[in-house]
């Protein structure tokens, strides 16, 4: 229960590992939260518009935090974590960039280790 909390605020650094597992879970409780509104999200009403807001609101505010604790770990600094994560978003709204970032963020968030203080990288 303690991961399930620790994922909606931005109060520690993480590792490579957590930063897997927190992703993981994101992709769990987004499957959680759209299955019983999957019905809805296919009716042809104007209801899906509002669920799918919701939906997406919840998976940028997780994503970010998620993002951010893994940059806050790798330089060992909450606000540059913050601006980094915000810069990666802007980024990635562009598209002719956006296939490259997304490739050297994979590779920089999941492959090199943190300085911060992450308790599942050492």
């Amino acid at each position: 229960m303690e991961m399930f909390l620790n994922l909606w605020k931005l109060d520690e650094p993480v590792g490579r590992l957590k930063f897997l597992l927190n992703n993981i879970l994101i992709f769990v409780i987004l499957l959680v939260l759209s299955a019983p509104f999957y019905a809805i999200l296919a009716a042809p009403n104007g209801t899906k518009g509002p669920v799918a807001i919701v939906l997406g609101l919840v998976s940028l505010y997780l994503s970010f935090i998620n993002i951010a604790k893994r940059f806050w770990d790798l330089t060992a600094r909450k606000m540059q974590g913050i601006w980094f994560t915000v810069g990666y978003f802007v980024a990635m709204m562009i598209p002719i960039i956006n296939g490259l970032l997304a490739l050297a963020a994979f590779i920089v968030l999941f492959f090199i280790p943190g300085r911060g203080d992450s308790k599942d990288e050492e």
